[in-house]
């Protein structure tokens, strides 16, 4: 029994092999660096536009993202962070205020 105990202590001092800085895995990035995974200032000409699927389609490809969403004042929405979604944020009138990458 000492022995066992003694083996996972010695085994705690082992370097992990899994990375904590390693990208996960479930995030596509279509061959893209996070870095250039969506470019939101290539979908600034929805300010003021009206946020219909025409528009969010358009925006999204504009911005080189691989998802796109359309969020409304006060909705409630995920908070993890994706480098390849395109999110326009829209007031109450349903006009794009702003056009964000994550």
């Amino acid at each position: 029994m000492f022995s066992v105990a003694l083996g996972a202590c010695a085994m705690s001092n082992q370097p992990n092999s899994s990375s904590a800085t390693a990208p996960p895995n479930d995030i596509p990035t279509n061959g893209q660096s996070d870095a250039t995974a969506c470019d939101p200032g290539k979908a600034q000409w929805t300010l003021g536009q009206a946020a219909s699927e025409s528009v969010l389609n358009k925006a999204r490809d504009d911005a080189g993202a691989k998802y796109a969403r359309v969020l409304k004042p006060g909705q409630m929405v995920t908070m993890e962070f994706n480098a390849t979604r395109l999110n326009l944020r829209v007031d109450d009138k349903n006009l794009v205020t702003s056009a964000t990458c994550g």
